[in-house]
């Protein structure tokens, strides 16, 4: 019996410790709308790799959230947002004022492809999106010449 409560002891202290590490400081920053994780000084880390994908295990990941988009070109009077991010059943396509000209948007997947597209003719446009899976897309918004105006990246839960 005492070989048993023995082992024990010095088996269960690596299933306790296995998602931690040591580091020299570290902490977590929380506002409004998110929070930030941070750590300084981890030594030691796994990195995967299989020729087209990498993995860093143990290293913290940097998570994009709300207000990422990517301007497109530098047309100053078109002012638009996309939300909510990350999303589950629709995206609402807003414009700070009326339109003028007919937009479009397409929704595409990490890989490119083109998943949804549709016209966009009044300042606030509801898309439907429930049947997607979950991951990460892109939406770009297009002028009436088919000119990409602004691409915002989503995440699908």
């Amino acid at each position: 019996m005492k070989k048993i409560v023995i082992n024990l002891l010095l088996i269960l202290p690596t299933y306790v410790s296995a998602q931690e590490s040591i580091n020299s400081a570290g902490g977590d920053i929380i506002g409004d709308t998110y929070i930030f994780s941070y750590s300084i000084g981890q030594v030691f880390y796994t990195t995967i790799n299989d020729g087209n994908h990498n993995v860093a295990q143990g290293v913290q990941q940097i998570y994009l959230g709300d207000g990422i988009g990517i301007t497109e070109n530098n047309s100053d009077e078109i002012h638009l947002s996309v939300f909510p991010n990350p999303f589950i059943e629709h995206i609402t396509i807003a414009f700070d004022n009326e339109i003028t000209q007919p937009y479009s948007y397409e929704l595409t997947d990490v890989s490119g492809r083109l998943v949804k597209k549709g016209a966009i003719t009044e300042h606030i446009t509801k898309v439907e999106v429930n049947h997607l899976s979950t991951a990460n897309y892109y939406i770009t918004v297009k002028d009436k010449s088919n000119k990409s105006i602004k691409t915002f990246k989503l995440i699908k839960f």
